[in-house]
């Protein structure tokens, strides 16, 4: 499992005191979607969370995979609780909808590195955030990930 001491030496600052609701919510989606099989279907090890005071102009949180090989490098996931409660708030959409949308969209992206190493390899960046965009939207409101991994898989297999 990816470790804090791992996040800061990739350069990054670990949140010591996260937002309590942000970490709580956080970690019982990732709970739950690791007790409902996404991470094995998606042949990924369970990611770790971080939450981190950085906000990457914008961005909620990341998919941290230091490689490709996750045998030998564990994927993170790294939030931003502060940018996260505000783009709640500035979208009025609840706390915990944004963060469950938000991991699902980190995960598609661990899937994307998973399979086809960095991002820009294979797959331009565009292209990956829009198949990653898809898969979370669709998993988060139909509540059926794996139709949603499915279609992924078809889009990202697309030529």
């Amino acid at each position: 499992m990816t470790t804090d001491a791992r996040v800061e030496e990739a350069g990054y600052t670990v949140a010591r005191r996260p937002n309590p609701d942000v970490a709580r919510i956080a970690r019982s989606f990732l709970n739950e979607h690791a007790r409902a099989g996404i991470f094995d279907a998606m042949g990924l090890p369970e990611p770790s969370l971080h939450f981190v005071v950085d906000r990457w102009g914008g961005h909620l949180a990341r998919a941290f995979a230091p490689s490709s090989d996750f045998d030998y490098d564990p994927p993170g996931i790294l939030i931003s609780p502060r940018a996260i409660t505000a783009a709640s708030r500035r979208y009025d959409v609840d706390l915990a909808t944004t963060i469950e949308s938000t991991l699902l969209h980190e995960y598609g992206h661990l899937w994307f590195r998973k399979g086809f190493g960095e991002p820009d390899e294979v797959v331009p960046s565009d292209e990956e955030e829009e198949i990653v965009e898809a898969f979370a939207h669709q998993a988060w409101r139909t509540g059926d990930w794996m139709a949603a991994l499915d279609t992924m898989r078809r889009r990202a297999a697309a030529p």
